[in-house]
C-alpha cells in the first residue's frame, strides 16, 4: 500500500535530522533492564563446503527460520544474562522440509525431542559490549541424547544453536565510549557453536532518535574477507532491532573443518518492512522487470492486468467471501493443513494489503472465554487470497507453541482483528513533454519526467518516504496514449528502482544472464543496505514503435478498514459434528457429465511376444472401468495390480498388469482378468427435492437412498477418485468440498440410506445413475512365445 512504510519512513526523516549532529550522548551498551522481553524472527541460509561418498566437492544448501522470545532474566556489572527459547522453528536443506517444530504430531522420538529442546530454550551471558560470554542449553541431555542419535549431522545441530543466539553471529564488541558517526573498531575473531566467527571491520553510520546503526565488513586478509552486513541497536537498551549479515566462517563437520557461509537476517516482530531472504515470485517478477521490458498488447485479453480495476473497488465483496469461508483446522485435520482455510477468489485482492491486529481464542461453554494470543509475525494473511508465496506456508495466525494443551482441546472459534488497506477512488492525471512534473496530492506521489523522445520516455515516481525495492506493483498504472487521446495498441514498459539500477551497473553475469543469478546478487548487495537506505524512487521507461503524445497516471489514494473474522474451529465437522463455513473445490477429478455410452468391444486385452500384458481403452471412457485380476492370484510371491497411463500418440488409457508395483514381464504363468464397465451412466442435477433418491436434511446434508449409494459405490470403486462421485453446488453455483470422505462411502452399508455432508449451503446437487454395467472376461496364459494380441 502506499503508506504502509510510514513508521520506516519517520526513521529515515530522523536520520538526516539527527544525523547532522551525528552522535550518541553516551556509550552505546547492551544493558536491557531485568525482566525486558523482546520477539524476533530470524532466518539462516546456510551453504556448508564438503565432499560427497565419491569424494567430490559438493554444498549443502539450508535454511533455518525461527521465532524466538528472549527475556533478561539477570543483570550486573558484568553485563546480562538472556533465557531464549523458540516458539517456532523450521529447517530445510537441499529445499527438502526436514523439521517443523508445529508438526511433530506422531513423528520420530528424536524429532519430539527436538521441538522440546528448542521450546526449553538457552541461557547466555552476554557483555556490556555485545559479545557472548556464556552459553548453555537449558535441556542439556536431551541435546547430548540428540547428538548421539546422529539422526541429524552434528553441524546442522549446531546450526539450531547458533540460531537460538541474538548477539554470536554479530559480535559487535562495543567500544565503551560515545559513538560518533564514522567511528570504527575492530571486533575480533570469536568460536561459538562449533563454528570460528570472523573478524569484523565496525563503522556508525547513521545515530537516529530509538537506534544506532552499525555497518561491517570483513577484516581484509582474514577467512572473513567479503563478509558483509549492518546491526541495528536499540539506545539506552542494546536490544538488536534489525541485522543482516552475510558472513563466511568455518565448522567442524566429520571431523574435519570446512568452509562455510551464511546469510542470517534477525528482525524483531513489528517493524516493517519484513526481512526475507527467500527469493520470491513477486521479487522475481519484480527483477525480470527491472532487466528487459515487458510488452504490452493493448489488443489481447491479458491487456486486463495493466488496466486500473473500476472505480468502485469491491471491499465488501472480498470481506464477505473472506467471512463464510475462514475456517481453523487443527492437528487432527485430514481435509487439509493445519491452520487457517479460505476459499476467495477475487481478482481484486492484489490491491490489498493485510495486517493482523490481533489474535483472540474462543472456549468453554458458549465460547464465552476468550484468551489473547500472541500474532505470529511470520502469518501471511495475503497467502489464504490465493497470493503466491514460497513453501512452507505458515497458517497459524498465532504463536502455536504458546497456547495451553488444555486450551486447545477446547477451542470453539477465533477472533481475528485484521486491517485491510484498500484502494479508495482511482485518481488519473496526464503528462505531457512541457510538463516536467505532475504532483497527485492525493497518492502522495510525484511524476517526474527525465527524458522525452518520439517514441520513449523515461519517468521517476517520487513519495515522500520513498519506494522499497520490494514494493508490489500495480498500485501506479501509466499508460502511453497518442495523438488522438487513444491508448497505443502496443507498447514496452521497463519498471525498476533506484538501487536496482545501481545494482544492475555491478552486476557481472556469468555464463549467461539469468534473472535468478541478478536475483542472489541483489539479495547479495541488500544484505549489506540498512532498511532506511532502501527507499527511493521508481523508475519507469516506456518506448513504441507510433509516437507517444502524452501519458495517463492512475493511482490510489489507500484508505485503512478494520474488520474483525469470526473464524469457527472446523475441526470438529470431521469428526460428525456441526458444519460451519464453507469450502470449495477449484478443481476435482470426476465422472465425465455428459457420459456418452460405451461399448466393451472398444475394451482389448493385448498379450505381447516379451511377456507383457495391457488392457487399453479409449480415454474419453475413463474412468468409467476397472481392471483387475480374477480371484487371489500372486506371481512369484508378488501381488498383481494394473497400473495406467495415457498414451497421447493413440489417445488410449493403457492399463499394464505389474507385479509388485515393478515386474511387468511373465511367463510360464495363468491369470484371469476382468475389465468391468458402466457402459450407460445418466447424470443427474437440480435442486434436490426435484430428485429421485435424495432427501435434503439440513442446509449441509443430503441423504441418498440404498439404490443410489449402490451406484455410488460401485462408480467410486471403478477408479480411485479424488473424492465423491456425488456434486453439491451452493446458490452461486459455486462447487462444495464435501465432509463425507470416499472411504466413509465406501463403507457405509449398501442396504441403507446414507447421509452426505457438504462444507456450505446445498442449492443444487448432480450426481450419476448407472443405467448398465457389463464386463469382459479373459483367461491369460504366458508360455514362452505368446501371440501378439487376444481379443
Amino acid at each position: 500500500m502506499m503508506n504502509r512504510y510510514h513508521f520506516a519512513s519517520v526513521v529515515w526523516l530522523i536520520a538526516v535530522l539527527v544525523g547532522l549532529t551525528g552522535c550518541a550522548q553516551k556509550p552505546l551498551q547492551v544493558e536491557p533492564s531485568l525482566g525486558d522481553q523482546r520477539l524476533y524472527t530470524i532466518q539462516r541460509h546456510s551453504e556448508l563446503e564438503t565432499t560427497n561418498l565419491f569424494g567430490r566437492p559438493t554444498r549443502i544448501p539450508a535454511l533455518l527460520t525461527m521465532q524466538l522470545q528472549a527475556e533478561v532474566s539477570g543483570t550486573g556489572p558484568e553485563g546480562v544474562t538472556l533465557t531464549t527459547s523458540s516458539m517456532a522453528s523450521r529447517l530445510e536443506v537441499r529445499q527438502r522440509l526436514v523439521f517443523d517444530s508445529e508438526r511433530t504430531d506422531g513423528e520420530l522420538a528424536a524429532v519430539e525431542a527436538l521441538a522440546r529442546a528448542l521450546m526449553t530454550g538457552t541461557v547466555e551471558q552476554v557483555s556490556p559490549g555485545g559479545e557472548v560470554v556464556g552459553f548453555s542449553m537449558v535441556d542439556e541431555p536431551a541435546w547430548q541424547q540428540l547428538r548421539e542419535s546422529r539422526r541429524e549431522p552434528e553441524w546442522l545441530l549446531e546450526e539450531f544453536q547458533r540460531g537460538m543466539s541474538l548477539f554470536a553471529v554479530f559480535k559487535p564488541q562495543l567500544p565503551e565510549q560515545a559513538l560518533d558517526v564514522g567511528a570504527t573498531w575492530i571486533s575480533e575473531e570469536t568460536r561459538f557453536g562449533g563454528a570460528v566467527f570472523p573478524a569484523l571491520e565496525y563503522r556508525v553510520t547513521q545515530v537516529l532518535e530509538e537506534s544506532v546503526i552499525l555497518e561491517f565488513t570483513g577484516v581484509p586478509g582474514t577467512a572473513g574477507d567479503g563478509s558483509q552486513g549492518y546491526l541495528e541497536l536499540e539506545i539506552g537498551t542494546g536490544w538488536p532491532r534489525r541485522a543482516q549479515a552475510r558472513l563466511t566462517m568455518l565448522v567442524e563437520s566429520k571431523g574435519e573443518t570446512v568452509p562455510m557461509t551464511s546469510r542470517v537476517a534477525l528482525q524483531q516482530s513489528g517493524l516493517r518492512p519484513a526481512l526475507n531472504l527467500a527469493v520470491t515470485d513477486d521479487f522475481l517478477h519484480r527483477l525480470k522487470l527491472a532487466m528487459a521490458p515487458m510488452p504490452i498488447d493493448m489488443t489481447s485479453d491479458r491487456a486486463r492486468g495493466v488496466l486500473p480495476p473500476p472505480e468502485q473497488f469491491a471491499i465488501d465483496d472480498l470481506v464477505e467471501q473472506f467471512d463464510r469461508s475462514l475456517l481453523w483446522f487443527d492437528e487432527r485435520n485430514d481435509a487439509g493443513a493445519r491452520g487457517l482455510n479460505a476459499d476467495v477468489r477475487s481478482s481484486a485482492d492484489r490491491y490489498v494489503d493485510y495486517t493482523v491486529d490481533a489474535v483472540r481464542a474462543k472456549s468453554g461453554p458458549g465460547a464465552s472465554e476468550v484468551s489473547t494470543l500472541q500474532v505470529n509475525p511470520d502469518f501471511d494473511f495475503a497467502l489464504l487470497a490465493g497470493s503466491t508465496r514460497p513453501y512452507p506456508v505458515v497458517r497459524v495466525p498465532f504463536v502455536l507453541s504458546a497456547m495451553t494443551p488444555e486450551l486447545a482441546a477446547d477451542i470453539q472459534a477465533f477472533e481475528l482483528d485484521v486491517t485491510l488497506a484498500v484502494p479508495g477512488n482511482l485518481v488519473t492525471v496526464s503528462l505531457k513533454p512541457d510538463t516536467p512534473i505532475v504532483r497527485v496530492e492525493e497518492t502522495d506521489l510525484d511524476v517526474v519526467v527525465e527524458e522525452w523522445s518520439a517514441n520513449r520516455v523515461l519517468l521517476k515516481l517520487r513519495q515522500s518516504e520513498g519506494f522499497l525495492p520490494s514494493d508490489p506493483l500495480g498500485r501506479v498504472l501509466l499508460m502511453p496514449t497518442g495523438a488522438n487521446g487513444e491508448p497505443l495498441d502496443r507498447f514496452n514498459v521497463r519498471i525498476s528502482h533506484d538501487l536496482l539500477e545501481r545494482f544492475a551497473a555491478e552486476y557481472v553475469p556469468g555464463e549467461r544472464r539469468s534473472v535468478e543469478g541478478f536475483a542472489e546478487f541483489v539479495q547479495d548487495q541488500l544484505i549489506a543496505v540498512p532498511v532506511q537506505q532502501r527507499y527511493g524512487d521508481l523508475v519507469v521507461e516506456l518506448w513504441a514503435d507510433q509516437p507517444i503524445d502524452a501519458l495517463k497516471v492512475f493511482s490510489y489514494p489507500y484508505l485503512q478498514v478494520s474488520h474483525t473474522f469470526i473464524v469457527p474451529n472446523a475441526s470438529r465437522a470431521l469428526a460428525g459434528g456441526a458444519v460451519v463455513g464453507e469450502r470449495h473445490w477449484i478443481g476435482q477429478s470426476r465422472l465425465d457429465r455428459s457420459a456418452p455410452p460405451m461399448s466393451m468391444d472398444e475394451v482389448v486385452a493385448r498379450l505381447f511376444e516379451d511377456g507383457r500384458l495391457t488392457v487399453e481403452l479409449p480415454r474419453e471412457f475413463d474412468p468409467r472401468c476397472s481392471i483387475s485380476v480374477d480371484g487371489e492370484s500372486d506371481y512369484q510371491g508378488n501381488s498383481l495390480t494394473f497400473n495406467s497411463s495415457y498414451e497421447r500418440e493413440t489417445d488410449k488409457i493403457v492399463y499394464a498388469l505389474t507385479a509388485g508395483n515393478r515386474e511387468r514381464y511373465f511367463h510360464n504363468f495363468d491369470v484371469d482378468v476382468v475389465a468391468r464397465c458402466a457402459t450407460e451412466i445418466e447424470t443427474l442435477k437440480g435442486p434436490v427435492d426435484t430428485l429421485d433418491g435424495l432427501e435434503q436434511i439440513d442446509q449441509h446434508t443430503v441423504q441418498v437412498s440404498s439404490d443410489v449409494l449402490q451406484d455410488l459405490q460401485r462408480l467410486r470403486g471403478l477408479k480411485n477418485y479424488e473424492g465423491i462421485p456425488i456434486a453439491a453446488f451452493n446458490t452461486n453455483g459455486e462447487y462444495l468440498q464435501a465432509v463425507t470422505t470416499a472411504e466413509e462411502l465406501m463403507g457405509a452399508d449398501s442396504r441403507e440410506p446414507f447421509n452426505v455432508r457438504f462444507w456450505g449451503p446445498i442449492a443444487n446437487v448432480e450426481y450419476p445413475r448407472i443405467l448398465t454395467e457389463n464386463s469382459n472376461s479373459y483367461q491369460v496364459s504366458f508360455p514362452a512365445k505368446a501371440p501378439e494380441s487376444i481379443q
